[in-house]
């Protein structure tokens, strides 16, 4: 797996310090959202082709749910939260507040819970991300899905021009109070080339 472009160390502390901005947002409105103390860590920030996420996230071959938002405003491409299929069931039973199931079944209150989670984790990591800009950064309407994540993640479904094109990988784990084990996630952005260049060009400023 190759990365597309080699990241410096000072745009990815850049990017990590933004994350880290969007994750804490995030937190405090699942938090507020579900009545349970919430903590968002972000192990990890790289830049890689699309047609490597799936095997850099580990998801290769694996069942997913994503939650894909269009970007607007002064920048534009798509977003996903990413996260795997059982970990979803998991996390919709603690955004409803549920007893815990094991038929893997997301009805249509788990789906929106799940929409309503990626649509907050996107706000909050676009906010972060156009205020370092200062420009206007906003989602779109989220839209739920949920298959293979190659599949998902693949050129056509993206609608990107090519399995070469360049994706951010945000490695997000929620942590819930009374929940033992984390939920690990991901916030990819697939932004288009200019955005990309202005978003690097940024942290190599900053």
């Amino acid at each position: 797996m190759d990365e597309i472009v080699k990241l410096d160390e000072a745009q990815i502390d850049g990017l990590k310090e933004i994350s880290n901005i969007g994750a804490g947002h995030a937190a405090t409105a699942l938090s507020q959202m579900t009545g349970h103390t919430v903590m968002i860590s972000v192990p990890a920030v790289d830049l890689v082709s699309l047609s490597d996420v799936a095997p850099f996230l580990g998801l290769d071959g694996k069942n997913v749910v994503a939650v894909s938002m269009q970007l607007f405003g002064d920048l534009t491409g798509r977003s996903l939260l990413l996260i795997e299929d059982t970990r979803a069931v998991a996390l919709s039973n603690v955004l409803l507040g549920r007893e815990s199931n094991t038929d893997g079944e997301l009805d249509d209150m788990a789906q929106s819970s799940l929409s309503e989670a990626g649509n907050i984790v996107a706000a909050a990591y676009l906010n972060a991300l156009a205020k370092m800009m200062d420009m206007v950064l906003l989602p779109s309407i989220p839209t739920f899905e949920r298959g293979d994540a190659g599949e998902l993640l693949s050129a056509e479904s993206i609608e990107a021009g090519g399995a070469s094109d360049p994706v951010l990988c945000i490695r997000t784990e929620f942590q819930f109070r009374n929940f033992a084990e984390g939920l690990e996630g991901y916030y990819v952005i697939f932004p288009d080339i200019a955005s990309l260049d202005a978003i690097l060009s940024a942290l190599r400023l900053r």
